[in-house]
């Protein structure tokens, strides 16, 4: 080799730029892809994330005694689990009854009792008349549900759940003056009471109007506790951002990159 020249060395890094030539520069993707494939990533994002959890657990134990199957860990959610389920039993439970009142209100809710009785000339006559006592039972029953809906959002952190349920509340104040009617008032907290003495003495006509059929106050309440369910629905889907396996959650687009990869 002559004195005072370098040598050559290019060749050493040639294949770096030759990505059909099959060399171990072009694989190294696998090692990472491997890790992953393996549960490697999975074990790893799991011991954080109890981590994590222990210490949730810990520091609410100064300030809580909630059982820890009342808590939501490694959580985006704003709500405990025990506060999302108490929205969804209660949203659940008024959605199916005012749908009921849509459906079969005239037949089951509305329905005339029949009585005999007998006239002074000692011939007996029928009559029908509405069961006011069976039909206030119901109504004071959908007002009961109405206001578990309203106390259970109240004590929700989402925005979302309170906005839906500030949509409810807002068809409500769309029919105060048919619930009015029927002795039915809004209170300041947005919760209804009813009057018995002042329901009973109302026209049957003025609750079917209200409480039955397409355009009724129960069909669009039925609608809106529905999507309070689908608020508490979708806040209840942020409790864990990774899937038992290591995988992104669906709630995060960005996951969908690992997700494929499982």
């Amino acid at each position: 080799m002559a004195i005072g020249l370098k040598p050559d060395t290019s060749y050493l890094f040639s294949n770096l730029n030759n990505k059909s030539s099959g060399s171990i520069f072009d694989m190294s993707f696998l090692s990472d892809y491997n890790s992953i494939k393996s549960g490697s990533y999975g074990k790893l994002v799991k011991a954080y994330y109890k981590k994590l959890e222990s210490e949730d657990v810990s520091k609410d134990d100064k300030t809580d005694k909630t059982s820890n199957k009342d808590k939501v860990s490694t959580s985006l959610a704003e709500d405990s689990s025990k506060t999302l389920a108490a929205v969804k039993d209660s949203t659940s439970s008024l959605s199916k009854l005012a749908s009921e009142f849509v459906k079969d209100g005239e037949e089951k809710l509305l329905v005339q009792k029949e009585t005999k009785i007998e006239n002074e000339d000692g011939t007996m006559e029928v009559k029908k008349e509405y069961d006011m006592d069976a039909i206030y039972k119901s109504i004071s029953g959908f007002v009961d549900k109405y206001n578990d809906v309203i106390k259970n959002s109240n004590a929700s952190e989402s925005s979302g759940i309170k906005k839906a349920t500030g949509n409810m509340t807002n068809i409500t104040d769309l029919y105060a003056n048919s619930l009015k009617k029927l002795g039915i008032t809004i209170n300041g907290d947005k919760t209804l009471s009813v009057d018995e003495k002042a329901f009973k003495a109302s026209e049957v006509s003025d609750i079917k109007d209200t409480f039955t059929g397409s355009s009724s106050f129960s069909k669009s309440i039925s609608s809106q506790a529905s999507f309070v369910n689908d608020a508490a629905t979708r806040e209840a889907a942020k409790a864990n951002t990774y899937t038992s396996n290591g995988s992104y959650s669906n709630n995060f687009s960005t996951g969908d990159i690992f997700t494929s990869l499982f």
